[in-house]
C-alpha cells in the first residue's frame, strides 16, 4: 500500500472549515521532537500551520502492518516504537498530532497514527503545513491560503 497524497490532501482540505491556525512559536515546541530533514520541520516560519481537530485517523491509511512490511529486515524496531506509544497513550500520557503537507505528505507521526488505529481511535490531531502565498506553494497550498485568513 502507497499512501494517495492526493486523496489525503483533498481530505485534508475537507476538514479544513473552522481549523485553528497556530502561530509559528506553538508550532516549534510541538516539532522538538520530530525528525530533521523535512523543509517543514527545519524553517517551519516558512509555513502556516493549522490545527485540525478530530480527523479520521484511518485516512492517513496508516497501519502498524503496512510500518512493518516498509521498513523489512528492521521491522521489529518498528513493532517496538509503536508499541512504546501505545503504552504511552493506554497510561495517560497526552496524544501528539500528526503533521502533514498541505499536499498529503504525513511529514512526522506515522507510528503515532498506527498506535491510535491499533487503540481503536477513530479521530487524531492532525497539524497541516501550508507553504506561504509566493513561497514556491502547491496547489493544495494555494487552495488553504485562499481560504484562510493570512
Amino acid at each position: 500500500m502507497v499512501v494517495d497524497t492526493d486523496k489525503l490532501a483533498q481530505q485534508l482540505y475537507d476538514a479544513s472549515l473552522g481549523v485553528k491556525e497556530l502561530p509559528v512559536s506553538e508550532v516549534r515546541q510541538l516539532l522538538r521532537s520530530a525528525h530533521p530533514g523535512h523543509d517543514t520541520i527545519d524553517v517551519p516560519e516558512n509555513f502556516r500551520w493549522f490545527l485540525v481537530k478530530g480527523f479520521p485517523t484511518k485516512d492517513l491509511q496508516i497501519t502498524l502492518p503496512w510500518l512493518m512490511k516498509e521498513a523489512g529486515s528492521a521491522a521489529k524496531n518498528e513493532k517496538w516504537q509503536h508499541d512504546r506509544i501505545v503504552d504511552l497513550l493506554t497510561t495517560g500520557h497526552p496524544a501528539w498530532p500528526v503533521f502533514v503537507t498541505a499536499d498529503g505528505i504525513i511529514v512526522d507521526g506515522y507510528h503515532r497514527t498506527a498506535a491510535h488505529r491499533t487503540l481503536g481511535h477513530k479521530k487524531i490531531e492532525v497539524v497541516v503545513a501550508v507553504r506561504r502565498p509566493g513561497d514556491g506553494e502547491t496547489m493544495w497550498d494555494e487552495m488553504w491560503n485562499h481560504n484562510k485568513p493570512i
